[in-house]
């Protein structure tokens, strides 16, 4: 990636002396921002947008990012309420969720689309700028797919942040729960907004809601690349960190290693 282009944002950059995984300087905080950079040289080489038009979609990008950062912190704080048995006040923040913005964030965070090509602009744009792929281990070669339960040790480990970028979320058991109270409080529970899919049909935004707070256990070496599915090659991320970074290594991202405990990097 060109980061020697156009400018980016001071706040998306690590310190200096912070290092990516294979101990090379790292440039990115986190893979969102890095998402959002390699987005921003697409748009500036590929489509040829102006200066003006670069800062419109850097401070799109900026905004989405708050809204999803700002909505994983009410959804700890709605599962908080839920482990205290207050159902009344976790249906109220609840209800006060602009699930529409959320949706709007929560895509053009992780799931933006090339304007003329119509594919995911983020995969996209890392095909066309990225590393080449190392060679990719066999699928019959492949340790295990993760589990729910390898996302909730992982959360716990974690207390929760999201080791890419410090984000809270909520857990795989925590989401759970969430539903089955709303499904049996719908009446207390605004279940009601949708959105259409690809299809041209109506689904409901309520799970994409919940789904954009759910911290998910990351392999730190892709399976894909040979990683195991064991504590030490797992971490508790956002949806964020993870789907923006897919197969695509942190150092090839030039991001920042995670921020691990030690019950992760030391787990004996």
């Amino acid at each position: 990636m060109n980061t020697d282009g156009w400018k980016f944002p001071s706040a998306w950059r690590c310190d200096p002396g912070e290092l990516a995984p294979d101990n090379t300087p790292a440039v990115f905080e986190c893979a969102p921002y890095a998402s959002m950079a390699i987005r921003l040289q697409y748009r500036r080489e590929v489509l040829e947008q102006s200066e003006e038009e670069l800062e419109l979609w850097c401070n799109n990008y900026e905004r989405g990012w708050d809204g999803f950062v700002a909505h994983a912190r009410k959804m700890r704080n709605i599962v908080k309420y839920l482990d205290e048995d207050d159902l009344g006040r976790a249906a109220l923040m609840w209800n006060e969720i602009d699930q529409a913005q959320t949706d709007k964030d929560f895509r053009i965070v992780l799931a933006e689309r090339e304007p003329y090509k119509g594919c995911n602009l983020v995969t996209h744009a890392w095909k066309l700028y990225g590393p080449p792929n190392p060679p990719s281990v066999p699928k019959s070669e492949r340790d295990r797919a993760l589990k729910p339960s390898d996302s909730n040790a992982a959360w716990q480990r974690s207390e929760g942040q999201c080791g890419g970028c410090g984000t809270p979320t909520i857990s795989h058991s925590q989401r759970d729960r969430l539903h089955r109270k709303m499904k049996n409080s719908s009446i207390r529970f605004d279940m009601t907004p949708t959105y259409v899919q690809h299809d041209g049909k109506h689904a409901p935004l309520w799970n994409q809601a919940t789904i954009a707070a759910k911290g998910v256990a990351d392999h730190v070496v892709a399976r894909s690349q040979g990683g195991q599915t064991i504590v030490a090659n797992l971490t508790n991320t956002c949806a964020g960190c993870n789907y923006s970074k897919g197969d695509v290594p942190l150092e090839a991202m030039r991001v920042a290693d995670y921020r691990r405990p030690a019950a992760e990097t030391d787990p004996q």
